[in-house]
């Protein structure tokens, strides 16, 4: 024996429909015509020349003992993420070019601001961010300098007579 839907949901507009204990449902009508293509995830295509080029330079905390260059370079190694994957440094390239000058080269799109993040990450994760700043050398510039924050002491140790 199969329910049908009372006789009183049968002469309603077609676009509502009753399923068989009586309950109004509001059939939706999606034709595949109007709906817009499925968006396709933008794939990365490496150059053969380094498109990006990015300078640190750590000689004002390093030269005074506070910073361990190879410990950040390892650091930005480790958390440089490439299309959203860590570990996928196959067209990044990541040097000292001096003791302390780090240098970031890329044959894939990476952002000015990805690698302020990165070096502000790490002077935080070892308590530095409170004492060193990271500064762009320029506006069109690739490259970033840290440098002290400058603390002006007024203790009122002047003789004043």
């Amino acid at each position: 024996m199969t329910l049908s839907p009372p006789a009183w949901t049968q002469d309603m507009d077609s676009k509502y429909s009753s399923d068989w204990r009586g309950c109004l449902f509001y059939e939706l009508s999606l034709s595949t015509e109007t709906m817009p293509p499925p968006l396709k995830k933008k794939v990365v295509v490496p150059s053969s020349t380094p498109l990006h080029s990015y300078i640190v330079d750590c000689s004002v905390p390093a030269g005074d003992g506070i910073m361990n260059t190879a410990d950040f370079k390892r650091y930005v190694e480790q958390n440089f993420k490439v299309n959203g994957k860590r570990h996928n440094l196959e067209n990044v390239k990541v040097g000292m070019n001096d003791a302390h000058i780090m240098s970031i080269e890329s044959t894939v799109p990476i952002s000015k601001k990805y690698v302020k993040f990165l070096t502000q990450k790490y002077l935080s994760k070892h308590s530095m961010r409170d004492w060193v700043r990271v500064l762009s050398t320029g506006h069109n510039s690739n490259s970033y300098i840290l440098k002290y924050y400058q603390i002006i002491n007024d203790d009122g140790d002047g003789d004043s007579d």
